[in-house]
């Protein structure tokens, strides 16, 4: 049975895959064969292209009126058309169902993102019609979600790239990718962000400023309060060092990393940014094992994986003046299963949070951004 769309010319059809709005015209009602796990799918008739199967329906078919009643179907996307849209994996999900007697669509979104949120959905009116041609109400919600950030799961990120240094374009990218995936992987706490910090690096607030753009808060501390305060009450610590001299800060931050260790071992988000200032030898620990070595600049650093989340829109390599001043070596390798991994600049390392787990061997990564993140009770692996 062919179907005829109403009010092609609403603006919600404008937003349909392309794929699905070149066949509007020419879609089909069929009954399948038994044995394929639903009874009706929506074809194009003049090409066999299946863009939905229907399943779990009652349907009666009126041979006067030559009309198709469907109850209580459900929508789902055919293998065909998800692999079409470039996302095979949400084949046989749910489009729509009509529910309250026919007279609700009932639309459902996938989420997959590992950063929770907010998503504000708009239907335009005349978007979808019932039987009879008559047109829906103009609607929009707002719905908070919950990402997939696994939990339980301790975080080290450490950066050399010169995050603070806003000539160089891409920061604001960088550091709000890094408080997106942060913030999505930590554990709840009575506060958000600790930044401990001597200044504002070569006078910009870029993190600072990605930070409250993201709907969080932060705490400013210098070098010294590392001894006194309490990491546990907070979400994220962040060790800012962009742009700060060694002895400004390495004697409280050495003193530390014990601590810090501990926080990150029991879920805590550690975050060295660490594109310092200074002289070659002019070098720091790092925790877990390894160093950041000083004035190792790079004028520019490639991706390893542009699908990271923390590298979503950034340019590929990342370009600057300089783009980064540290590199990384002797970073603890360890030789089991991987955890939760992300792979960012040009060699990098996943270390995990849980020493219990850690295998003795050398690694090292040149410049960029080195990611660890590992579940306590599981085992990790490093990877260059």
């Amino acid at each position: 049975m062919a179907l005829v769309p109403a009010g092609v010319n609403a603006p919600g059809y404008s937003n349909l895959p392309a794929a699905l709005s070149a066949s509007l015209k020419q879609l089909v009602v069929e009954k399948l064969p038994s044995g394929q796990g639903s009874d009706l799918a929506v074809r194009d008739s003049n090409t066999g292209f299946t863009f939905f199967k229907i399943q779990g329906h009652q349907y009666a078919y009126d041979s006067a009126a030559q009309s198709l009643a469907i109850t209580n179907g459900r929508l789902l996307i055919s293998k065909e058309f998800a692999n079409a849209l470039g996302r095979p994996s949400d084949a046989g999900s749910v489009g729509v169902s009509v529910i309250n007697g026919d007279m609700t669509a009932e639309f459902t979104i996938n989420i997959t993102t590992i950063f929770s949120g907010t998503l504000t959905v708009t239907l335009p009116a005349g978007a979808i019609t019932d039987q009879f041609g008559n047109p829906n109400a103009a609607f929009t919600g707002t719905y908070q979600y919950v990402g997939t950030a696994p939990p339980g799961c301790g975080l080290l990120v450490g950066s050399g790239m010169t995050l603070g240094y806003a000539p160089n374009g891409w920061n604001p990218t960088l550091a709000t990718n890094t408080v997106q995936y942060t913030f999505a992987i930590s554990q709840p706490a009575a506060n958000d962000f600790a930044l401990f910090e001597t200044h504002d690096p070569w006078g910009f607030t870029i993190l600072k400023d990605a930070i409250t753009a993201n709907g969080h808060t932060y705490t400013v501390f210098t070098p010294a309060d590392l001894a006194t305060v309490d990491f546990s009450q907070y979400r994220v610590v962040v060790l800012n060092w962009d742009d700060t001299f060694l002895v400004d800060f390495i004697t409280p931050y050495s003193a530390a990393v014990p601590a810090l260790e501990a926080y990150a071992s029991t879920g805590g988000v550690v975050w060295v940014q660490g594109a310092i200032q200074g002289s070659p030898g002019d070098n720091y620990p790092m925790p877990f094992g390894g160093q950041g070595n000083g004035e190792d600049f790079s004028p520019s650093d490639p991706v390893v994986d542009p699908s990271s989340p923390m590298m979503l829109g950034m340019p590929n390599p990342i370009p600057g003046n300089s783009a980064s001043h540290v590199s990384f070596t002797s970073l603890p390798r360890t030789g089991a299963r991987r955890r939760h991994s992300q792979h960012l600049g040009k060699s990098d390392a996943v270390r995990p949070a849980n020493r219990r787990h850690l295998r003795s061997n050398s690694n090292a990564f040149t410049n960029g951004v080195t990611v660890s993140n590992a579940n306590a009770n599981a085992d990790s692996y490093a990877h260059t």
